[in-house]
């Protein structure tokens, strides 16, 4: 029952919200009086012959107007700040590879 009523909500905010911006495809093909039907939802049953429940509602003056996804500008690019260079350690000694702690005397003949 809660479900209905959060579904038939949302459908009423969404109906409003594009019938309130008329830049929207759905909210011009309703409230056009010759397609008395509603737009097709996936999974919704069609409706034949539903009276236009929705009059013609007159453009509002000075209303923003929601604009398009395609018409939005581009967002500004976040500059980058350039990472100061690493500080050097101070280096250590290199050791070479074999230390010569004692070398054996020649062999004599």
């Amino acid at each position: 029952m809660a479900r209905s009523i959060y579904t038939s909500i949302f459908m009423v905010v969404v109906l409003s919200f594009a019938i309130l911006s008329g830049k929207s495809e759905a909210g011009r093909q309703l409230l056009q009086a010759n397609n008395p039907s509603f737009p097709t939802i996936p999974g919704m049953p069609s409706i034949p012959n539903m009276p236009n429940i929705i009059p013609n509602i007159p453009s509002i003056p000075n209303m923003p107007s929601i604009p398009r996804v395609g018409s939005m500008p581009p967002m500004p690019s976040i500059p980058r700040v350039a990472m100061p260079p690493i500080p050097s350690f101070p280096s250590f000694p290199k050791f070479p590879t074999s230390i010569p702690f004692f070398t054996p005397p020649p062999p004599k003949n």
